[in-house]
């Protein structure tokens, strides 16, 4: 009995690892680890036209995404609006973590809508939307990597 326990306790949290999203203070979070050989990890980033380091202090970074498309098969239809968000790098030897927050669809120009409010109940991801965590685990890594190389935790 005790090893089923054990089986089963490891694959519900190997499981909630893949996704690289966990819920705090009734947000959505996305969190990454990312091995480099890169040093340069904020220029790089800064790079894309919609990422923006607004501050700065020793290794970690602060920043905003703003109004980026990212478009998958099979999502919820909220998914084809523009999406922005809060990000921070820190930076450590040989690697970087990145913790997404706030992530914010704008449905019109006067309205947007949280991806909490949209893919939490009672302060827990929905199951039915797995599709659209994917979608956004896909982007994020896309958008924030220059390695293939991930981890899940600092």
């Amino acid at each position: 009995m005790k090893k089923l326990v054990f089986f089963l306790l490891l694959s519900v949290s190997c499981f909630a690892q893949v996704s690289n999203f966990y819920v705090k203070d009734n947000d959505l979070v996305w969190e990454n680890v990312i091995i480099t050989d890169q040093n340069n990890i904020p220029e790089l980033i800064q790079r894309h036209p919609r990422l923006n380091i607004i501050s700065a202090s020793g290794t970690l970074y602060k920043g905003k995404g703003t109004e980026i498309k990212h478009i998958c098969e099979g999502c919820s239809s909220y998914m084809d609006n523009e999406l922005s968000f809060d990000f921070e790098i820190k930076l450590s030897e040989g690697k970087y973590g990145i913790t997404v927050s706030n992530l914010v669809y704008t449905l019109s120009p006067q309205k947007t809508v949280t991806a909490g409010d949209i893919m939490l109940k009672n302060g827990v991801i929905k199951k039915e939307i797995e599709e659209d965590l994917a979608c956004l685990n896909r982007f994020f890594g896309k958008i924030f990597s220059m390695t293939t190389v991930y981890k899940n935790k600092l």
